[in-house]
């Protein structure tokens, strides 16, 4: 099996009337390498109103790229919280190839 280099994945949550917690959905490994920033990462965030609700109320995907080569030699100060998400990323894929 070779080396997991690039990933995607989103983070998905509500913000306003039915807050939600972020949860980590749509990871993929990706077969060719994503234009990233020189830390290996590029983000973009999709924030839609929900219409309805007497108060604001927002879904938001933030979708990532990440260059696990690039990625893994940073300090990660700036990027500690996506750090995590990374991690916890690559460990839904280790779980699913020991489960095969």
């Amino acid at each position: 099996m070779n080396e997991i280099k690039y990933i995607y994945f989103e983070i998905k949550y509500v913000k306003g009337v039915g807050e939600t917690e972020p949860t980590i959905e749509n990871e993929n490994v990706l077969m060719f390498k994503p234009h990233t920033n020189s830390s290996g990462v590029w983000g973009f965030t999709n924030i839609t109103e929900r219409k309805g609700f007497k108060e604001p109320s927002f879904s938001i995907v933030e979708q990532n790229w990440v260059d696990l080569e690039k990625f893994k030699d940073e300090n990660h100060k700036v990027y500690s919280g996506l750090k995590l998400q990374v991690d916890e990323v690559l460990n839904r894929f280790n779980q699913k190839l020991l489960k095969n």
